[in-house]
């Protein structure tokens, strides 16, 4: 069974309860599990201690171990993004971003990932450097709890392309990278582009992808992943490789079967000797 590449249990949002979803990975064979926070807002500020207990609990009963937490709170990039411009709304998001990386700590989990914010279609500018601040500050709480902030440089967000992506991790010391490559195939961004990035990559989200399809099945894969592989062991990267299929309407990623997808992605890992 694999001892380096995960799985999302937020790939299986049909199962209600989280333990069971955590359970769902292991039951496909997988030892790393991903762990979301994406729903209970309200549940996990007010008692992020009790979210931690709920969550170590299933882990315990099924043997996974997490290397990542994925925190969003919303269901749209605004209303995720840590750059709001509004000075409340943003104080507020570092409320819920502070209970997220707790549970983390409470974990004893190594890195969590966030979105990085989206733009201003009038302020480019500003927004950027609202994000660097609020990039800067969650760094700075989370690496205090012994946390690494990893942010995923997304379609859709602030730094949509690789080259955006190097600016915020050039301005803001510490801040790391959960690398999706499918985020660059759907944008049809050349592989030459993206090798860049993976100095900064502690962490990885693997899907099949092609231009113009941010989700496809394995067998429609257009990502040159040996070369990827080649090239994060040629930096010595030591992260995991989470297998991250998400069934939802955005970007028509409902169409294939995230079960099966993931079993076929995890195979096709371990064939190139990755465990």
């Amino acid at each position: 069974m694999s001892r380096r590449v995960s799985c999302s249990e937020f790939s299986f949002p049909a199962i209600a309860d989280q333990g069971n979803r955590i359970g769902v990975v292991r039951w496909l064979g997988f030892q790393l599990v991903d762990v979301a926070l994406f729903s209970d807002h309200a549940r996990l500020v007010a008692d992020p201690e009790g979210v931690a207990a709920s969550i170590g609990r299933a882990l315990q009963t099924h043997g996974l171990v997490v290397p990542d937490i994925f925190y969003a709170d919303g269901e749209t990039f605004d209303e995720i993004a840590p750059n709001p411009r509004d000075a409340a709304v943003r104080a507020q998001r570092r409320t819920g971003f502070a209970a997220a990386a707790e549970v983390a700590s409470l974990l004893g989990v190594a890195g969590m990932t966030i979105l990085p914010g989206v733009s201003w279609a009038e302020d480019p500018e500003g927004a950027w450097a609202c994000c660097v601040e609020e990039m800067g500050w969650r760094v700075e709480h989370a690496h205090a709890l012994g946390v690494e902030l990893r942010i995923e440089a997304h379609a859709g967000g602030i730094a949509a392309l690789p080259e955006q992506a190097i600016r915020l991790f050039e301005e803001v010391p510490g801040l790391r990278l959960t690398l999706d490559v499918s985020h660059f195939e759907l944008q049809s961004v050349e592989l030459g582009r993206v090798l860049p990035l993976i100095p900064y990559a502690s962490h990885m989200h693997v899907r099949a992808a092609k231009p113009g399809a941010i989700q496809v099945p394995w067998r429609d894969n257009e990502i040159d992943f040996p070369t990827v592989l080649a090239a994060l062991a040629a930096t010595g990267y030591e992260g995991a490789f989470c297998v991250e299929y998400r069934p939802m309407a955005k970007w028509r990623c409902d169409e294939l079967d995230a079960l099966s997808e993931s079993d076929e992605t995890r195979r096709w890992f371990n064939g190139r000797g990755v465990f």
